[in-house]
C-alpha cells in the first residue's frame, strides 16, 4: 500500500528489442499483517474497532515494513508481435482482433496436428497460429505470417471466444450461425453450422461430454430478437435439429443476463447468471 509521499520514479532504457521500464518504489511502504491485542505505546489509528466489539477487548491492526522494493516491467516492441495487417491501429481496413478471445488446442499426434493457437475479430477472418514453423504470425508489414487463414469464415465478425472438442472448434460469431470447422495438418475446414442464427452479439460456445461420447455443445444467444435464449447441438453435427432451445417453453426463459454472458456446465447442470440470480437446467428428477 503506497502513500502519496512513497510515489517513486522511473527509468525507461530502449533498445533494439524492445523497451524495459523500472519502476523504483520510494523508501518503504507497508501491507497488513496481523490483529493483535493492543499494547501501550501503539498508535490508537490501528484499533480495529470491528473485532474489538467481537472480543470485548481493544485488538489493533500490525503492519509489516517493506523496504526498497523494485518493480520491474517489460515492454515487447521487437517486430515479434503477433497481430494482422488489418489489426493495426491505423492500418488500412483497420479492423479489432481484440474484440475475440484466443484458444489454444491440443496436438493430434497419429493425425500430424500440432498445438493451435486460434482467434478471431471483427475482419471475419478466423486465424491459426501453430506451435512451429515460424507461423506464430509476426508482424512483418508485408503479410500475416500466420499457419492458415480462413477467410471471411465469420462474416459479421466475433465479439465472443471459440470451443474445441475432439479435433474440431467452434464459433457462434455475431448474427451468424454456430459453425464446426474440422483441424487438420494443412489447417482446418467448415464442417457444418447450424440453420439458426445468433443475435448481434453471437454466443460462446460451451461443450459438455461424457469422455468423446455424448457431446453437446450450449449457446447462450443473450442478444436474441425475442430475449435471451440457451440452445444445445449436437456437437459431432450442428447443423441437426437443436436438441434443446430454452425459447419452446415460457416456463424455460432465461430471463434478463449480461451481454457476454456464458453459461457453465457442471454435474449435469447447466447454469445461467442473470440479472437477478441463477437459472439451472437439467433432466427433472
Amino acid at each position: 500500500m503506497l502513500g502519496d509521499d512513497h510515489l517513486g520514479a522511473a527509468r525507461v532504457e530502449v533498445g533494439d528489442q524492445g523497451v524495459a521500464v523500472e519502476s523504483l518504489v520510494g523508501d518503504q511502504s507497508a501491507e497488513f499483517e496481523a490483529l493483535a491485542d493492543f499494547r501501550p505505546g501503539m498508535d490508537k489509528r490501528a484499533i480495529d474497532w470491528k473485532t474489538s466489539a467481537r472480543h470485548t477487548m481493544l485488538v489493533a491492526k500490525e503492519y509489516r515494513t517493506e523496504r526498497n522494493n523494485n518493480i520491474v516491467m517489460a515492454l515487447d516492441a521487437g517486430r515479434a508481435m503477433c497481430e494482422p495487417l488489418n489489426g493495426v491501429p491505423g492500418a488500412a481496413n483497420y479492423q479489432d482482433q481484440g474484440s475475440g478471445g484466443v484458444m489454444l488446442t491440443p496436438a493430434i499426434a497419429n493425425q500430424g496436428i500440432l498445438p493451435a493457437a486460434i482467434g478471431a475479430g471483427k475482419d471475419g477472418n478466423v486465424y491459426l497460429l501453430k506451435s512451429s514453423g515460424n507461423v506464430l504470425g509476426e508482424y512483418n508489414g508485408a503479410s500475416d505470417s500466420n499457419f492458415n487463414t480462413l477467410t471471411g469464415a465469420l462474416p459479421n465478425g466475433a465479439t465472443s471466444s471459440p470451443a474445441y472438442f475432439n479435433g474440431a472448434f467452434y464459433y457462434a460469431g455475431s448474427g451468424d450461425a454456430v459453425k464446426q470447422f474440422t483441424l487438420s495438418a494443412s489447417g482446418a475446414t467448415l464442417t457444418s453450422q447450424s440453420s439458426n442464427t445468433m443475435g448481434s452479439s453471437g454466443a460462446t460456445p460451451v461443450i459438455s461430454a461424457n469422455g468423446t461420447n455424448a457431446a453437446i455443445l450450449w449457446a447462450l444467444d443473450t442478444t436474441a430478437s425475442g430475449g435471451p435464449v440457451l440452445n444445445a447441438y449436437d456437437a459431432t453435427n450442428v447443423a441437426t435439429t437443436p436438441l434443446y432451445s430454452s425459447s419452446a417453453k415460457p416456463s424455460d426463459a432465461v430471463g434478463p443476463t449480461g451481454k457476454f454472458a456464458v453459461p457453465t456446465v457442471a454435474n449435469g447442470y447447466v447454469y445461467v447468471g442473470t440479472n437477478g440470480g441463477v437459472v439451472i437446467y437439467g433432466l427433472l428428477p
